[in-house]
């Protein structure tokens, strides 16, 4: 349990990380995206500042360049405009019809209309040069820079400042000298072409830093709004998903419990298959040691025979007068013929059943010549000829002692059921009873086919002759000896025993298994 509340609190935290990257990440975004359109808005402020600056000196050029190319204009010396004592010219003043006139240039009439108090607005503007005929016309320090980049090719020039009441926004464009502007300037030694001065004006920002102010106030707003339902849509991410998250856990850890005790059910399972496939092997080989307990006393039961007669004869030859040397060296050569043999018969029988679990290589053949030896004498009492047709010899790997016990249980088998073929049909008591082996290799894997004139092996039953338990022979059988050999056959020797189908007379069995 507590590698599980462990493994739900880093999840959970995991996602708390997340969303709180998550939120950093948006507040960043955000933050980036408001610096952004701040900025994006100064710019447009200036472009626009600069736009209606740019739009005022070019008026004052052109007006200048209309009065220009007209040599000037002749007003009212009365009517507040005194004669521009700055100008030099030969017609400066007039009197026509008693009016008294006097002539106004371009510069004195952009600088009268520029100090008019009604004419006043956001834009002051003036005519500088660096060579003036007017002193109060003289570039300041940042006007004469202003003209120096006119020079270089420069079309205008401008210069935030911030001087008492605010901040403003210097501008400048230049003056080019015109063959009218001579009539003026002859003085000033200017060409058609030269940068004489320009037009010099500073705008007031109040305006358009109060507009500013005003977007910049709408943008931030709109950010605010948009990043708290960013932030709402993350907070409700994450209770949504830690609910998910915490309900996947709650299911998971259900899962992991249902598993613990599935895999003890298992294991449990498991422990008692194990018990009972051991059981089933005991009963198995109990079964099989008590066949061949009943085949080594039938074996015996000749010997033995043997021995008694040579015993009853001893008194007998004795009162007789038949004992010498011949006659005591003959019955202990054929009373030790017989003990040899029962000593053979024992030592075959401790063989077959040998505990030992070493894979070995053996003959195949030689494995179902030993398993016919030990049942031979049976078959012989019982009628039953064995024919062992060996088309290979070839070896296999495996339990050589468990491949003799499937052969084994199969030649029983066969014996079992022409014994009861027999006693089923009174017509088949002399029935001569068969059992056809036949072992042959192909590509590398071996064959060996069982075959015997018996009762058969009806079809609706011929799927659970392998189960545990299930006897053609109630009350006879144990029910595990073909089970047994199917498990050796499969799970000792990696191949396999079939029942061969749709057989009309006896039971036929194929062995299956890989060669070496």
């Amino acid at each position: 349990m507590g590698i599980r509340h462990t493994t739900e609190g880093m999840t959970l935290q995991r996602l708390r990380w997340c969303t709180g990257i998550a939120i950093i990440l948006w507040i960043t975004v955000l933050l980036l995206s408001l610096a952004w359109n701040i900025q994006s808005q100064k710019r447009q402020t200036l472009a626009l500042a600069q736009k209606e600056a740019v739009a005022s000196m070019e008026r004052d050029i052109a007006v200048r360049n209309w009065l220009a190319k007209r040599g000037g204009i002749y007003i009212h010396a009365d009517k507040g405009i005194a004669p521009n004592e700055f100008l030099q010219h030969p017609q400066r003043d007039l009197a026509v019809n008693g009016i008294a006139l006097t002539m106004v240039n371009p510069a004195y009439f952009l600088r009268t209309l520029m100090e008019d108090p009604i004419l006043q607005s956001s834009v002051r503007s003036r005519i500088v040069s660096t060579t003036p005929i007017r002193p109060e016309n003289t570039a300041d320090s940042w006007e004469s820079y202003a003209l120096e980049q006119f020079h270089r090719g420069e079309p205008v020039a401008f210069q935030l400042v911030r001087e008492e009441g605010g901040r403003h926004l210097r501008g400048m464009q230049p003056l080019i000298t015109s063959d009218s502007c001579m009539n003026c300037h002859t003085e000033q030694a200017f060409e058609p072409g030269n940068v004489g001065g320009g037009i010099s004006i500073i705008l007031d920002m109040a305006p358009f830093l109060a507009a500013q102010n005003r977007n910049i106030s709408l943008i931030a707003l709109s950010h605010v709004i948009l990043g708290s339902l960013g932030l709402l849509g993350i907070t409700f991410m994450y209770r949504h998903s830690a609910s998910g998250l915490r309900q996947v856990e709650h299911a998971i850890t259900t899962l992991r419990n249902n598993e613990e005790q599935l895999e003890k059910r298992v294991e449990d399972e498991t422990r008692q298959r194990r018990k009972n496939e051991e059981l089933l092997v005991h009963q198995s080989r109990m079964a099989t040691m008590g066949k061949m307990i009943a085949v080594i006393g039938h074996q015996w039961k000749q010997p033995l025979n043997v021995l008694a007669i040579l015993v009853q004869d001893l008194p007998e030859a004795f009162r007789h007068g038949e004992v010498n040397q011949q006659y005591l060296d003959t019955a202990a050569t054929q009373a030790m013929e017989q003990i040899d043999f029962m000593a053979s018969t024992i030592d075959d029988f401790r063989n077959f059943f040998d505990p030992g679990k070493q894979m070995e290589t053996f003959s195949v053949n030689g494995a179902i010549s030993l398993a016919l030896k030990l049942i031979q004498a049976q078959l012989t009492h019982n009628n039953i000829q064995a024919n062992l047709d060996s088309q290979c010899e070839c070896s296999a790997r495996g339990h050589k002692n468990e491949f003799q016990q499937v052969i084994l249980n199969v030649l029983v088998n066969a014996r079992d059921a022409i014994y009861e073929r027999r006693c089923q049909n009174p017509d088949h008591h002399g029935l001569a009873g068969i059992i056809d082996i036949r072992v042959s290799c192909d590509d590398g894997t071996a064959s060996v086919q069982i075959c015997d004139n018996g009762t058969g092996i009806a079809a609706d039953i011929a799927e659970r002759i392998f189960d545990p338990y299930f006897s053609t022979k109630p009350g006879e059988g144990s029910g595990i000896g073909l089970w047994m050999a199917k498990s050796i056959m499969e799970e000792s020797m990696g191949g396999s025993i079939r029942l061969e189908p749709d057989r009309q007379e006896g039971a036929c069995f194929t062995l299956c298994f890989p060669v070496v």
